[in-house]
């Protein structure tokens, strides 16, 4: 939050606050008035669930930021090369750190997201696509396994070559 210091804080439960600070009045009135700090409502981004925020950095320029990013940097730092932000089983919504959010891998989060169920239309599982790729290497034709399965050829070959369900 090295854009906002002095004008926000963030807690550890996924809230965001701007600080009490002093704004000049409009063109009407002279001066200068407190402005009080308030609590943030964050708003859903279209149906994924995470939460963003509208801050102003301290040229006035308005950004949108999601809430679990800033939380992750206020408490765990910057987000490392090749990682993203994990979460729990609380899902999008639930920012609170360290319990629902983490920096990780990406192929940790798919792995986490099949674990949460957050890949309800998937008929595949982690475990199956580990069997498909074993019959597979024995010989199997792509149609003999997805028959088991209930899926297509297609979907047993992007699985087994990687193409879908590379992160298994």
């Amino acid at each position: 939050m090295l854009r906002y210091e002095g004008l926000y804080e963030v807690s550890d439960r996924g809230q965001v606050r701007s600080l009490d600070r002093i704004a000049a009045h409009n063109r009407a009135h002279s001066g200068t008035q407190v402005r009080r700090g308030k609590v943030l409502t964050p708003t859903p981004v279209d149906k994924s669930g995470h939460l963003k925020v509208v801050l102003y950095d301290s040229n006035g320029v308005k950004r949108r930021r999601y809430v679990h990013h800033l939380v992750l940097e206020a408490f765990a730092g910057l987000c490392p090369p090749g990682q993203e932000c994990l979460h729990g089983v609380g899902g999008p919504g639930d920012n609170r750190w360290p319990e629902a959010i983490r920096w990780g891998t990406r192929r940790e989060n798919m792995l986490d997201r099949h674990r949460d169920g957050a890949f309800t239309q998937a008929k595949l599982t982690p475990e199956a696509v580990l069997a498909c790729r074993a019959r597979r290497v024995k010989g199997e034709a792509y149609a003999v396994i997805a028959a088991d399965y209930d899926v297509s050829w297609r979907a047993v070959q992007d699985a087994v070559s990687g193409r879908r369900w590379s992160h298994v």
